[in-house]
């Protein structure tokens, strides 16, 4: 494909007939795709970033302005929905003693193309499609090739991008076509469950085609006339199998079974009258079933909750409750051994506790004088108590537990009474040296007293009176010593 980036086809000539002159700018702009002249293309010329003249393409593409020589340009070129260019032009160099009738024509054509979606042709706002200069030398404005050749290059890369997207939309409608015939050809036969996954797989390719919406909208309502049809052929299919399977069942007595296929055929055709009849009589049958199978289960049922109830009793230890249970459940089922070994059980038990009666009780006698013992302080005769209680039984934890307690305590009260007896010692101590008047030594031993007791408010307050002594004396002895 040949690619017009822009042709630029330019005239400058000089005299010497004028001080001041111009850069006529002429010619037109093209659609790249088309090569059709562009009308309403907007024309901006700007100069350090001030408009200095816009215009718009006449409705054949032309256009023609003038701009003040002695500056640097950049002329921009848009239209609505398609790429916009730019081009630099360097009129600074431009002689105006060497212009032609004041002027230095300039005289191009310039391409430009559409905008498609997911190309990004960004770089071009900020890169010059083509930049030219006054060449003093030769008298001619030259462009830069090497750049010129660049941005034709990148420009070339997306448009080759931009050619493979259409080419993508042109196969995305070519298979929209395709699909829209086959689902055309699906519905023509009455296939439409067919022909609207045709247009469905259509509308994924182009989901706003009116056509295509119209099209699945008729076709969804046909899908749903041939179901109602279809449903209503199952149903009787249905209904006729669920009235031999009911039969079937009811022969082989199966009544419960039977109910369920008579009962599913009346849920298919509640109008029908035989599938009731048969509901009716099967539930007849099941009621005498059911009456009979109800007394068996309450015997059953009784005798199970006694034995039960007798179960939880026994764990329980209420063995005279446990075993009336087990006695009655005996009256019910005569025949059964159960109940009559869970008896013996009991007996058995019974006989055991009678004889083990006399030591719990003596075991309870002495924890409870164990306890008012140690409620009352009684230290040592409440741990001897709790000693003979331990060994009536040295299984049970609780008297070891009250023992350990009580040496607990009985060790504390020691420590205790020692502490004490330390204390008061060095207070003693303390206030014979005071009244000595040896404060040092009296100071120490109410300090040791405090590390025994932090906190007391005497050993506190003696240690305050003798600090306050201590003052004193060092004030008595400096003025002693200034008179000597």
């Amino acid at each position: 494909m040949r690619i017009l980036i822009a042709i630029f086809t330019f005239v400058l000539a000089f005299t010497t007939f004028s001080q001041d002159g111009v850069i006529h700018f002429t010619g037109n702009v093209k659609d790249l795709a088309g090569n059709k002249k562009l009308g309403g293309v907007k024309i901006t010329c700007t100069s350090g970033g001030s408009v200095v003249k816009s215009v718009t393409t006449s409705g054949g593409g032309s256009f023609d302005f003038n701009v003040p020589i002695g500056k640097s340009y950049k002329i921009k070129f848009e239209l609505s929905g398609y790429i916009s260019k730019f081009i630099n032009i360097d009129g600074r160099e431009i002689i105006p003693e060497d212009l032609t009738h004041g002027e230095a024509p300039m005289v191009f054509e310039i391409t430009i193309f559409e905008k498609v979606d997911g190309v990004d042709f960004s770089f071009l706002n900020n890169t010059a499609v083509a930049e030219y200069a006054y060449d003093p030398g030769t008298g001619y404005m030259v462009f830069d090739d090497k750049k010129m050749r660049n941005v034709r290059n990148q420009i070339q890369d997306k448009i080759e991008e931009m050619n493979a997207l259409r080419a993508q939309e042109e196969l995305k409608v070519k298979n929209f076509n395709k699909l829209v015939s086959e689902g055309d050809k699906q519905f023509g036969k009455g296939n439409y469950e067919e022909a609207l996954m045709k247009y469905q797989e259509a509308k994924n390719l182009i989901p706003d085609d009116p056509t295509i919406l119209i099209k699945i909208e008729e076709t969804t309502k046909k899908v749903e006339e041939q179901k109602q049809k279809d449903q209503l052929a199952k149903i009787e299919a249905d209904y006729q199998k669920a009235i031999k399977d009911g039969e079937s069942a009811f022969n082989g007595k199966d009544y419960e079974l039977a109910l369920q296929h008579y009962s599913k055929a009346a849920q298919l055709k509640p109008n029908e009258q035989l599938p009731t009849n048969k509901i009716i009589e099967i539930e007849d049958i099941l009621q005498k079933l059911k009456a009979d199978k109800e007394a068996a289960e309450k015997l059953e049922k009784e005798y199970n909750n006694l034995i039960t109830a007798g179960e939880n009793l026994l764990k329980g230890e209420e063995y005279a409750n446990a075993k009336s249970k087990f006695e009655e459940a005996l009256k019910l089922k005569p025949g059964e051994s159960l109940p009559q070994e869970k008896i013996n059980q009991i007996n058995a038990i019974l006989k055991d506790l009678e004889a083990n009666q006399a030591k719990e009780a003596q075991y309870k006698k002495l924890m409870d004088e164990g306890e008012a013992l140690l409620t009352s302080k009684d230290y040592e005769t409440a741990k001897a108590k709790f000693q003979e209680a331990a060994k009536l039984k040295p299984a049970e934890s609780l008297p070891k537990s009250k023992i350990a307690e009580i040496d607990e305590i009985l060790s504390k009260l020691k420590e205790e009474k020692e502490l004490e007896a330390n204390y008061n010692k060095l207070i003693s101590e303390g206030d014979a040296l005071f009244g000595q008047e040896n404060f040092e030594g009296a100071k120490k031993k109410f300090e040791e007293a405090l590390v025994l007791k932090a906190g007391e408010k005497y050993p506190t307050d003696k240690i305050a009176e003798i600090n306050k002594k201590l003052d004193e004396l060092k004030q008595q002895a400096a003025q002693q010593q200034q008179y000597d």
